[in-house]
């Protein structure tokens, strides 16, 4: 007698579950490509992770997923293709940061005020820090992103037709929402508003790369 926990001729295996799909498995990069096509989001994401151990084929198909119609794949392949030092693929993420995004992720804005420094950095997958230092800020390597203790976090929306990013941060005097505007010189003007007393401020801040 036949386990009906065990998978049969025409499943397919993904993950943990046994799906029936009525089609033949595929392995290698052939399913790999099965799996980019797949309807599930996730199941997507997951090829793509399969996807970079196929050498430039695979390569091909992360580059592929840069334009997929769903921001989370797109999202998880710009996370792999960023571990590639290649300029080609340095390029090509370039491309893809002036296609869907008006923010860069490859430093932080910059505000200064006397010896006070605020700080904003964006993420691909939607997440925004936001630093705040007093004197000389110490080098951007050796402190700034995410898990840094000192930084508190939100997420971001892009409105591509009105050239703009809103945002909103917990910090220690409460809630702050953020609307950022590009201006020609690609800086940002942020207008922030505490929710605790309605107090609004319009500054500029200035991109700041950092160099790996």
């Amino acid at each position: 007698m036949n386990n009906i926990n065990q998978p049969g001729k025409y499943d397919a295996v993904i993950g943990n579950e046994d799906i029936n799909t009525g089609a033949v498995v595929l392995g290698g990069i052939q399913g790999v490509k099965q799996r980019l096509w797949a309807p599930v989001v996730e199941h997507r994401i997951a090829a793509l992770t399969e996807a970079i151990k196929y050498g430039r084929e695979g390569l091909s198909l992360v580059i592929q997923a840069l334009d997929d119609s769903d921001v989370l794949v797109r999202t998880q392949a710009y996370k792999i293709l960023g571990n590639i030092k290649a300029p080609k693929i340095k390029a090509k993420l370039k491309e893809f940061c002036e296609k869907y995004y008006l923010i860069r992720f490859d430093g932080a804005y910059q505000h200064r005020a006397g010896n006070y420094y605020h700080y904003i950095k964006f993420y691909p997958d939607y997440t925004v820090i936001e630093v705040c230092i007093f004197d000389a800020p110490k080098p951007f390597l050796a402190w700034f992103e995410k898990d840094y203790e000192d930084s508190s976090s939100g997420h971001y929306v892009v409105d591509n037709e009105v050239n703009n990013v809103k945002f909103s941060i917990d910090c220690i005097v409460g809630t702050v929402d953020y609307v950022a505007e590009i201006n020609v010189k690609k800086n940002l003007i942020i207008e922030s508003c505490y929710q605790t007393n309605s107090y609004r401020t319009r500054q500029e801040y200035k991109f700041m790369k950092i160099y790996l």
